[in-house]
Formats: C-alpha cells, sequence, structure tokens
C-alpha cells in the first residue's frame, strides 16, 4: 500500500501562508495594544500621585509663606518685643497676661490661633467688616473665639 501524497494547490498554499501570516500580525498588534495599555495606566497613576502631592506642597508653601509674611509684620515684632523683652511704645505700658496651657489647647489649635493673631494685627474697623462680611476662607473666625 502506497501511500499518495497529494499536492496542494498553490493558491491555497498561498491563502493559507496569508490568512496565518494575518493572525501572527493580528496577535502580536493585540499584545503590543495590551502592553501600552498597561504601561498608560501606570503612567496615570504615577501622575494622580504627582499631582497630589505637588498640591500638598502647594497648600504647605501658602501656609508657610502666610506665616513668614506674618513674623515679618510690625505687628508680630511689637508683640514679640512686648512679650520676650518688656519693650514698649513711647507711653505704651506692657501688659502680659498667661493663659494655662489648658486653655491655649481648648481654644485653638496652631492654625486658628495663627489666623487670630492676623486678624487681631489688623485695624478694628478691618476686624468687624470682617467679622461680619466675611470675604476670604483663611479670615473667617470661628464664632467660638469671637466669644
Amino acid at each position: 500500500m502506497k501511500r499518495r501524497i497529494q499536492r496542494q494547490n498553490p493558491s491555497s498554499l498561498t491563502a493559507s501562508i496569508a490568512i496565518g501570516g494575518s493572525l501572527f500580525v493580528s496577535l502580536f498588534l493585540a499584545f503590543a495594544w495590551g502592553n501600552s495599555l498597561l504601561r498608560q495606566s501606570s503612567i496615570d497613576r504615577k501622575l494622580n500621585a504627582f499631582q497630589a502631592e505637588n498640591d500638598r506642597f502647594k497648600e504647605e508653601n501658602e501656609r508657610l509663606l502666610k506665616l513668614y509674611q506674618y513674623l515679618q509684620s510690625p505687628q508680630y515684632r511689637d508683640k514679640w518685643a512686648k512679650r520676650h523683652k518688656g519693650l514698649a511704645q513711647p507711653g505704651e505700658k506692657v501688659m502680659i497676661i498667661e493663659h494655662s496651657q489648658e486653655e491655649t489647647l481648648d481654644n485653638a489649635t496652631g492654625e486658628k490661633m495663627l489666623e487670630h493673631e492676623l486678624l487681631i494685627a489688623r485695624p478694628n474697623r478691618e476686624q468687624w467688616k470682617i467679622l461680619f462680611f466675611p470675604e476670604k476662607k483663611e479670615l473667617k473666625i470661628n464664632q467660638e473665639n469671637a466669644k
């Protein structure tokens, strides 16, 4: 029994090579597309993390800038000189009232104290204006501190 080898038609051989080649190219493109999607999602996550960190730094910088501006103000210098050196303007008498630590902790946190100090440093007329017509978020006074 001899087996007879069948020869395929050259056009069917060409078609099967073309189909196999296109299938290979399709799989390669699908793999490359999936890989690029994974890389893009990883980049997006890193970008979001960097943006969140950048926002935190921005808020911290704004807070520190406000603190720096307050510490450079004449009102703070005057207060510091009165409190630590006992100095006063001509015609003034220095009177320092110390609060207990519990009262200080109960009254406000450090940031609220800074806001309060910034508010007190303003002229009386501006304080009333801010109290009744608050324009900026950082200048609002808690009702607890106002009493």
